[in-house]
């Protein structure tokens, strides 16, 4: 989209005869780049956000699937500083889950663990969308700066090429000029 745009806009001002690049086009194109680095800064804080909670889902999931093969084993409850508490599971117990919205209830572990997997398997569907969205938004950055760099090096010959010319029809001509200056009555002075 946006390469169709500025090769649209550069071909009408070379028919026209105008500047192929100018200097608001390239600020245009640096804008354009800065908000789509910003885009992936933000997708890049998200990804690393689900990438910790799906890594903490997994772990749960583990933990979920080990009381479910063993309903008398004793469980440890991480209490925090390296203190666990043992607690005695009874054959029958389930967990306490996050239902949403800062709703819990306790629900059997056959119950517990399709919705852990569903979770994690959301979490991964969506860093898989993000991931995309960030590799999209780094492709775009790269197309642009190439458009910037590419109209940077036009702008440059552009301007060599007009300060040869210059410098070319300046070297022709041995001594300016001088208009002659006449007085208030029309004679000439002691300059002419």
């Amino acid at each position: 989209m946006v390469h169709r745009r500025l090769h649209g806009g550069r071909a009408s001002r070379a028919a026209r005869g105008e500047p192929v690049a100018d200097a608001d086009e390239l600020q245009q194109l640096a804008k354009l780049v800065e908000v789509n680095r910003g885009r992936m800064s933000r997708l890049s804080e998200q990804i690393t956000m689900l990438e910790t909670a799906a890594a903490e889902h997994g772990q749960v999931l583990m933990a979920l699937k080990g009381l479910e093969a063993g309903p008398d084993a004793k469980t440890m409850v991480p209490l925090g500083a390296g203190v666990q508490l043992v607690v005695e599971r009874s054959p029958g117990s389930g967990v306490v889950i996050d239902l949403g919205s800062g709703i819990q209830a306790e629900r059997p572990l056959e119950e517990a663990i399709p919705m852990v997997e569903k979770r994690l398997e959301d979490i991964e569907t969506l860093l898989s969308t993000l991931n995309e969205q960030f590799d999209s938004s780094e492709e775009s950055v790269k197309e642009i700066v190439d458009r910037f760099n590419s109209l940077l090096s036009e702008l440059q010959v552009e301007v060599a090429s007009e300060e040869a010319t210059e410098v070319g029809q300046g070297s022709g001509t041995t001594e300016p000029t001088k208009p002659r200056r006449r007085s208030f009555g029309g004679e000439l002075t002691l300059d002419d």
